[in-house]
C-alpha cells in the first residue's frame, strides 16, 4: 500500500514559530513532527510513499531525502498554491498505482502505527476517527464506529457528538473522480469531497482509533505535543555527566554536551548535541532542549521547548514555553506560566495554562518579565527590566 502525505501548508496559526518553517517541521522532542508520521508508516510495513510539498519544501526534501535514511522510498510532488486537501491529493494522482487502495494522512500530527491499523485492510472508503475534548476545532463525525458516517462538519460552533476526523483516509483511486466534482464546485478540501460522497449514498466508514494522535492547532499546543512525543522516550547518554548531577526518569544528553555540577534533570527529558548545561540548573519533565543551547546556572526550565542556538543566561525561569531558534535570554529573565487569553484571527482564545511563545532571534534584557499568553515575534528585542503583558509583533522592539 502507498500511503500520501500531505505536508505542503504552512500553519499560519502557528505563527510567529512558521514564519520560517513549514509546520511539519516544527520540532517536538527534538524531531520535526513529520518526522513522527513517517516512522509511525513505516512501524505500520507501509515504506512507499509520497509527499505533497509547497511552503518550506526545501527544508522538508533537505531533511528527509529520499527516505533511505528513515526506512522508507519517499516521491516528493509540489502543490504551487496551497488551495486545499483535496487540492494537495490531485496533485498525486498519476504517481499511485492503478487499482489500489493507499493512505492519505496529514504530515503535522503526532501519531503511531496504532492510529493507522483500523486502515490497514478492508474495501471501499474509510475515515479514521478518534475522540476530542475540543471537537471544535475539528471536522466533527456523526455516525460510524465502524459503520458508514451519517454526516461531517468542519469546526461547527454547536455539535452532538465529541468524535472528530483526524484526517487519515483509505481511499482509490476512484476519488479522483469525485475529487474533480467537488472542485468544479469551487470546494477544494477533503471534508467537502466526504460530504459529496455522503449526499450520493457512497459509503465513507468510520473507524476508531486507540492509537495516538495529537494535534497542533495553535503555538501554545506544541507543548501538548512534545510532552506526548516524550513519554515513551528512552534515556541514551552520549554526552558528559559530571558528578552531583542528579539524574531522574528517561533522560537523553546528546554528543558534547555537558550537564555540570549540581543539575537536577527530572525525564522524560530530552538535550541535543553540543549544550552546556548549568551548574545548578533543574529541567523538570516534558522538556526539550535544542542543539547548541546554553543554559545558565541557577536557571530552571519546565515543561518547554528550547529551540537550537538558544542561550538562557543565569537564573532564567521558565514554563510552558516555546522559544525559536537563536533566542538570547538575559539574566533573571522571568517566563512564568498561568491561565491566558490570547488574541487570534479576531477571536479571544482561552487558555487553561501557558508560558509564552516567542519566534526565531528574540532577544529580552536583564530581568525581564513575559506574563502568560504573550507571543513575541521574530527578531523583536525587549529592553532590560521590562514586564510584557501584550503580544509583540516581529521585529519589534520593547524600550
Amino acid at each position: 500500500m502507498q500511503a500520501v502525505i500531505l505536508a505542503a501548508g504552512e500553519g499560519t496559526r502557528l505563527r510567529p514559530l512558521t514564519a520560517s518553517r513549514p509546520k511539519v517541521m516544527l520540532r517536538v522532542a527534538n524531531r520535526p513532527i513529520l518526522r513522527f508520521v513517517v516512522s509511525a508508516l513505516k512501524d505500520a510495513g507501509i515504506t512507499d510513499l509520497l509527499m505533497v510539498v509547497g511552503y518550506g519544501k526545501e527544508q522538508i526534501m533537505t531533511y528527509f531525502e529520499d527516505g533511505r535514511r528513515f526506512g522508507v522510498s519517499i516521491a516528493y510532488v509540489e502543490q504551487d498554491k496551497q488551495l486545499g486537501t483535496a487540492h494537495a491529493l490531485a496533485q498525486v494522482r498519476t504517481q499511485l498505482k492503478p487499482d489500489s487502495p493507499f493512505l492519505v494522512l496529514p504530515g503535522d500530527n503526532i501519531i503511531d502505527a496504532r492510529t493507522l491499523h483500523p486502515v490497514l485492510s478492508g474495501e471501499g472508503y474509510a475515515l479514521v476517527t478518534t475522540r476530542s475534548d475540543t471537537p471544535s476545532k475539528y471536522g466533527v463525525v456523526s455516525g460510524g464506529n465502524g459503520e458508514p458516517i451519517e454526516a461531517i462538519e468542519e469546526k461547527p460552533e454547536k455539535f452532538d457528538s465529541d468524535m472528530v476526523s483526524t484526517g487519515i483516509y483509505r481511499l482509490d483511486p476512484s476519488i479522483f473522480a469525485h475529487l474533480e466534482t467537488v472542485a468544479a464546485m469551487g470546494r477544494n478540501d477533503l471534508t467537502s469531497v466526504v460530504q459529496h460522497c455522503l449526499r450520493r449514498n457512497i459509503p465513507v466508514r468510520g473507524l476508531p482509533t486507540s492509537g495516538r494522535w495529537v494535534d497542533a492547532v495553535y503555538p501554545w499546543d506544541l507543548v501538548t505535543l512534545n510532552a506526548t512525543a516524550l513519554s515513551d522516550h528512552t534515556s541514551t547518554a552520549a554526552g558528559t555527566v559530571e558528578s552531583g548531577v542528579v539524574l531522574k526518569g528517561p533522560i537523553s544528553v546528546g554528543a558534547g554536551s555537558v550537564l555540570r555540577s549540581g543539575c537536577y534533570v527530572e525525564g522524560p527529558v530530552v538535550i541535543g548535541r553540543g549544550c552546556d548545561i548549568g551548574p545548578h540548573v533543574v529541567i523538570a519533565p516534558s522538556t526539550a532542549i535544542g542543539n547548541n543551547v546554553q543554559v545558565g546556572p541557577f536557571s530552571e526550565v519546565r515543561h518547554s521547548i528550547i529551540g537550537n542556538h538558544c542561550s538562557i543566561a543565569r537564573g532564567a525561569t521558565i514554563d510552558h514555553t516555546v522559544l525559536g531558534e537563536g533566542c538570547q535570554l538575559g539574566p533573571n529573565t522571568s517566563i512564568t506560566s498561568g491561565p491566558a487569553t490570547v488574541p487570534l484571527e479576531g477571536l479571544y482564545l482561552q487558555v487553561p495554562r501557558m508560558g509564552a511563545i516567542l519566534g526565531d532571534d528574540c532577544t529580552v534584557g536583564a530581568h525581564g518579565a513575559l506574563l502568560p499568553g504573550v507571543l513575541v515575534g521574530n527578531g523583536s528585542t525587549i529592553a532590560p527590566m521590562r514586564v510584557v503583558r501584550d503580544s509583540v509583533p516581529d521585529h519589534a522592539r520593547v524600550l
